[in-house]
């Protein structure tokens, strides 16, 4: 691994030339990027690459956003100290380590026990106090801790269960990278007014899809 002065400079570069340069200009989120050390999250033999602009593995099956995607998703939320977030399949927890200290509460739903533990150590060497872990599918979201004022899905989706729609707060804020089967994947953001979603979306990236949030297929007979 890189000398810690060196891993300050690639992370200071990250900030620089892939998150401000895309759109992204919130100061205490920028912020964030800059303190949060992404290669503890990563899996052990790809910290090197923990601040290119690309997809970041976590183990050998799934992967975490490029830092441009997280942080224009983040940037997107409108996150404010009395928000309450939901990160749906958070993984080792990189995205609820930068948001952590910009909100009231952050809940990580995630069912690999090893990402798990990877994200509650990682939010005890950061002195993270304000996070919980729930092991449980993600599709399912956390229905005792709800309503959330936002919710990240830290994966790509095909599409959004309505289960966790339900759990979002009126006039909250969910963000998303939508696979629907055409050439590209979309960053999206939602708001929820009354029972209707609205939807805008916001550019293309890349995402893995978990294999619980592919679209349920509806047999004709």
């Amino acid at each position: 691994m890189m000398n810690p002065s060196a891993v300050l400079q690639v992370r200071r570069n990250m900030v620089d030339n892939q998150l401000r340069p895309n759109k992204v200009n919130t100061g205490p989120l920028l912020q964030r990027f800059m303190d949060v050390p992404r290669e503890i999250f990563a899996d052990s033999s790809h910290q090197e690459q923990a601040y290119v602009d690309n997809l970041l593995p976590m183990t050998t099956d799934r992967t975490m956003y490029a830092p441009m995607t997280l942080a224009r998703m983040l940037q997107e939320l409108n996150l404010t100290e009395q928000d309450k977030v939901l990160i749906v399949a958070g993984g080792t927890g990189y995205s609820a380590a930068i948001i952590a200290p910009l909100v009231a509460e952050v809940v990580v739903v995630e069912e690999d026990g090893y990402l798990l533990d990877v994200a509650k150590s990682a939010a005890i060497d950061l002195h993270l106090d304000n996070i919980s872990f729930v092991r449980r599918a993600p599709e399912k979201g956390c229905l005792a801790k709800a309503p959330y004022n936002c919710i990240l899905f830290d994966s790509a989706v095909e599409e959004i269960p309505q289960v966790i729609i339900n759990q979002l707060a009126e006039n909250g804020r969910i963000c998303a990278v939508i696979d629907d089967n055409s050439v590209v994947k979309e960053a999206t953001v939602f708001v929820k007014v009354g029972k209707t979603l609205f939807e805008e979306k916001l550019f293309e990236t890349k995402g893995d899809v978990l294999k619980n949030f592919q679209r349920t297929e509806k047999f004709v007979f």
